[in-house]
Order: C-alpha cells, then sequence, then structure tokens
C-alpha cells in the first residue's frame, strides 16, 4: 500500500475519504486498470476497490439516489476518428433530458461532471 494510503489509520474519517477520492480520482484520469494503478501506487487492490464503491454509495446518497439502484442514460458512441474529423478536438457530448446537451473536454474531472448534471437535471 502507497505511504498516503499506509498512513491513514491516524487521519480523522473526513482526511481519510478526502485522500481516497483523490486517489480514485487519479486512476480514472491515468486511463489504468485499477489493478494496473493500484500496484503501480503500491495500494491495496480490494482496498481500492471498497473505497471506490464506497464512495459512489456515499455520492449517490448525497444526490438523493438510492445507493442500490443503477440509472442508465442513452448513450451514443461514436469512434475516435469522427470526433476528430468532425474538428470538435476529441469533445465529448452528452445529451440530457430536455434535448439539452454538454459537452466536456478530454481531462475533466469526473465527480464535478456528475456533481454538475445532477445539479442541472435537478433543476429541470
Amino acid at each position: 500500500m502507497g505511504t498516503a494510503a499506509r498512513n491513514a489509520s491516524p487521519q480523522s474519517k473526513p482526511e481519510r475519504e478526502s485522500l481516497w477520492r483523490r486517489l480514485v480520482r487519479r486512476w480514472r484520469s491515468s486511463g489504468l486498470t485499477q489493478a494496473d494503478f493500484c500496484r503501480r501506487q503500491r495500494l491495496s487492490i480490494p482496498a481500492f476497490r471498497w473505497w471506490k464503491q464506497e464512495l459512489d454509495r456515499r455520492d449517490a446518497r448525497r444526490h438523493g439516489s438510492s445507493a442500490g439502484t443503477a440509472h442508465f442514460l442513452p448513450v451514443k458512441v461514436v469512434s475516435p476518428s469522427d470526433s476528430v474529423s468532425s474538428g470538435n478536438g476529441g469533445l465529448v457530448e452528452l445529451e440530457l433530458n430536455g434535448g439539452r446537451i454538454l459537452r466536456v473536454r478530454p481531462g475533466f474531472d469526473p465527480d464535478l461532471l456528475v456533481k454538475i448534471i445532477s445539479a442541472v437535471e435537478a433543476a429541470s
């Protein structure tokens, strides 16, 4: 387990949660599998998976959805060559309820995107 995660035990619960949120964000932006990320960071794979699931549950409760409820949204997948040839520079487009379009550039913060979508959808 990496130094930061190994030293998590004397930290307060909010500090521990903050540490794992940073690790999960780094994993999401790394492009690595969970196992590869954990090996490179010297993290326990089971601990990483537990924290990722726990943080997802906490976020679901915070955003008003029940922890065990899956939410599926329609997705249109295009090939990378389609997005490059269209001149959008890898821009990801999400069509929200009511036909609204959300455009996100590569390298976005997934946690922030979830919060933005939740706020926009709640307002409609």
